[in-house]
């Protein structure tokens, strides 16, 4: 009795998901299409356009140029989903690195929704800088929203889609870094950001190379390539060739002993 429950209850469900696929394939749309980020990287981003900061102050994006690197955070600031969470992981990130606010770096997160205003952008302030542990992080860090917002997401190659179904922006998570001049110089995660990554990327954009020895070690071993942008394993290539020396070595040094040892057993048997 219970297999035949079973049995028919199986029937059921499958006319069930045969008589709703078709439905399902017709109206609903995938969510992602259209979505991403174009690798435009080496492109001087629009510097003119209309913003207000969190406080409500018109901004321009030229205001946070000129000093150190500026990472550009798009997201907007009513999403239900993702984007608080790349703002708590880019702050916390941060806070876990040396790199000092203000002067190392700049950080201007961007709304992509033109409905929201400088409240939004000051709600979503507190709660990035309240969970992170980056108080030094508020003088840097700058929430805008504004006209000048799609022109900026085109150039920099951020595509995004509202889908009235969901009635929410479909988007990636990442983050912009420009240089001084603002041009683009290469997109990192925006969710499970890596601390050694973000100061290696900005500590390479702002300084034009790194000053201290043991950084320039750290960055011979994550070589940033700009073709795919991203830190290639180039200290494989050194522990080759480190190990290669250190067999030389080490056989060497057992050559010269044997010889040695083979020396003196003829003097003893000379004597």
């Amino acid at each position: 009795m219970k297999t035949l429950c079973r049995s028919m209850a199986a029937v059921l469900v499958a006319a069930l998901l045969a008589g709703a696929a078709p439905v399902y394939a017709d109206d609903v749309r995938n969510p992602f299409d259209g979505v991403g980020v174009e690798p435009r990287t080496g492109v001087t981003v629009p510097t003119d356009g209309a913003f207000a900061d969190e406080t409500g102050r018109d901004v321009h994006l030229s205001d946070y140029l000129g000093g150190p690197p500026v990472l550009l955070v798009p997201v907007y600031y009513t999403c239900p989903n993702l984007c608080g969470s790349t703002l708590a992981d880019v702050a916390a990130a941060l806070g876990r690195t040396p790199l000092a606010p203000g002067r190392d770096y700049r950080l201007v997160v961007v709304s992509i929704d033109p409905r929201e205003g400088p409240a939004d952008a000051q709600r979503a302030r507190e709660k990035a800088l309240t969970t992170a542990a980056a108080p030094a992080l508020d003088d840097a860090a700058h929430f805008l929203t504004g006209s000048g917002a799609a022109a900026l997401m085109q150039a920099i190659g951020f595509r995004t889609r509202w889908d009235d179904r969901l009635q929410q922006y479909a988007h990636v998570s990442g983050v912009a870094l420009l240089t001084p001049q603002g041009r683009l110089e290469r997109w990192l995660p925006g969710v499970g950001l890596e601390p050694a990554e973000l100061r290696l990327a900005v500590t390479q954009v702002g300084r034009g190379g790194i000053g201290d020895l043991a950084q320039r070690f750290l960055l011979l071993c994550s070589h940033y390539d700009p073709r795919t942008g991203q830190y290639t394993g180039a200290v494989e290539g050194l522990l080759r060739l480190g190990g290669g020396a250190l067999v030389v070595l080490l056989g060497g040094s057992i050559v010269v002993a044997l010889l040695r040892e083979r020396r003196r057993r003829r003097s003893g048997e000379a004597a």
